[in-house]
Order: structure tokens, then sequence, then C-alpha cells
């Protein structure tokens, strides 16, 4: 799999999940102590946003979260929760923090960048409830993003952009900057019992890092009349500009990473859609990209 392999150049970057999770059989109390004394290095903790059978899970400082070792430990607490009977629910999320404090200013202005110009081609392979901007999660702008811009431009230290990137753009972003931990925060996933959907997520994340790392001009952002091509024109041509073909590619293939990845992500992605008109224009960029590429 590909986050594994020696040749990812992100193999060694820290993460950090926050996941909430409900467990309608347990009191907060007992479901606390169980978690924490099997998992040492996991805290869980109630949030102001949750209900009384619901909690957020996360890494303490004990444990350093990073490539094989934190997915399996993710995937290890993801089995004891299924043993549980817990589960989640429309307002559960899985946010996930990348350690950032060792990039430019530049690379994380372009994760952002990124996370901008393709959030509403991102949304559809995301469950419905999550796209747009649901509860507690408000859509990045292009105010925003120009804001950041006129600040990045002028920051040589990255500990202070991400300080001013944080006060533009606040917590309740559907991407956020985290100037305390030194993260960028992927907040739009939905909390998720699938160990796939879960590892998968964290390949997605890390690999839009990656690609942001090793851009060395600005990312351009996009118009909002070229986000709503994006979507709404729906051609499935990979040739021309702002289509959802071209784009597709761009986001599921080349930054996703392998073969593997743009699978999982276009099938996920008609598995979330019931409109027929988008399901068939995905499957036919799909076959398009599949015969390009001799898959």
């Amino acid at each position: 799999m590909y986050l594994y392999r020696e040749t990812n150049t992100q193999k060694t970057r820290r993460f950090g999940i926050d996941l909430e999770i409900r467990h309608a059989n347990h009191s907060y109390a007992d479901f606390k102590q169980h978690l924490e004394d099997k998992f040492p290095f996991l805290t869980v903790k109630s949030d102001a946003s949750l209900r009384s059978d619901e909690s957020e899970l996360c890494f303490n400082d004990s444990f350093e979260a990073k490539d094989n070792t934190g997915v399996q430990a993710w995937k290890d607490i993801l089995s004891e929760l299924e043993s549980m009977g817990c589960s989640v629910s429309h307002r559960c999320g899985y946010h996930i923090h990348w350690d950032v404090q060792d990039c430019t200013p530049k690379a994380v202005f372009n994760m952002l960048a990124f996370w901008y110009n393709h959030s509403r081609l991102i949304d559809l392979a995301l469950p419905e409830v999550r796209r747009g901007s649901p509860v507690n999660i408000r859509a990045i702008t292009r105010r925003d993003m120009g804001k950041l811009k006129r600040v990045v431009t002028h920051c040589e230290d990255v500990q202070d952009f991400l300080r001013q990137a944080d006060r533009i753009l606040g917590h309740t972003r559907e991407i956020a900057v985290n100037s305390r931990f030194g993260t960028i925060e992927f907040r739009k996933q939905q909390a998720t019992m699938r160990k796939d959907i879960f590892e998968m997520w964290i390949k997605f994340t890390q690999n839009i890092v990656k690609k942001a790392i090793r851009r060395n001009t600005y990312t351009s952002l996009k118009t909002e009349n070229e986000r709503y091509m994006q979507i709404e024109m729906m051609a499935t041509d990979l040739d021309v500009p702002n289509s959802l073909g071209k784009d597709w590619r761009k986001v599921f293939q080349y930054t996703a990473g392998n073969r593997t990845q743009f699978k999982f992500w276009t099938d996920r992605a008609t598995a979330e859609n019931t409109d027929d008109i988008i399901k068939n224009r995905i499957k036919m960029i799909q076959t398009n990209i599949e015969q390009k590429m001799g898959w």
C-alpha cells in the first residue's frame, strides 16, 4: 500500500486524528475508562458540541503517530469500538492534523489553496451530509485565500504564518490551521468505523500535503466561476480546462498518488451519489482514465 513504501517522501510526517464516536451502550465514564485502560496512549474527552453519548478520541503525547504504526494503532482502536457496539452519526467528524512546522509558509498556503480549488469536487467522494457547509463547518472562501496570499508573501517564518492564518480562518472551517500545535487540519470527512475509508483518508490528505511541499510556485486560485464549472459543467473530456474530467484526474489520480487510491475514491463517489447524471459522468471519467493509463 502506498503509505508504507520507503519511497514515500512523507513517510515519517506526524499526524494526529480527532475521532468523534457515539457510545450509546456505555456511559461517558465507563467508555473513557475502558478505552484509556486498553490504549494508554489514547485520550477520551467530551466536547460542548457533542451529545452526552458521544465522545472525542485522540492520541496523547505519549505516542507519536506516523506511517504504518499510527495507522495500525487506529485500526486496533476501531476494532475495539466495533466490539463495544459503538457507532457514528451524521454529527460525528473525523478530523486529521498534519504536522507542518518544518514546512515553508508557501507550502502551507499551497495546501489551503489546493483544498479551496477542489473542495467542491472532493465533496462528491464524501457522504452527502458532509457536503457544502454542514453544521459547525464553514467553507473556505476566496476572500480568505486573498488574505492568506497577502500574508504569506511577507512571512519568512512558518510559525508566524500559522498564527496569522489561524486568526484569518478560525477553527470552524472545513480546513483549518492550528498554530498552537503547528498543524493543518482537514475537518470535512465524516466519522467512520470502516477501516478502509479511515486509512484511505489518511493517505489522501497526506498526498495533498506532499504535493504542496513539492511545488516550487504558489498554487493559482480558481475563480468562483471556474470552481462552479468544475462541478456543474460535468464535461468528461480529460483535456478540457476546469472540466470535471480534467480536475478529477488531477485530484484523484495525480494527487491521490496511484491506481489504488484513484479506484477507491472513484468508487466511493459512485456509491455516495444518488444522482444518476453525476454517477454516469464519474463512471465515464473512470473509463477514460483507465483506458488512457492502460489499467
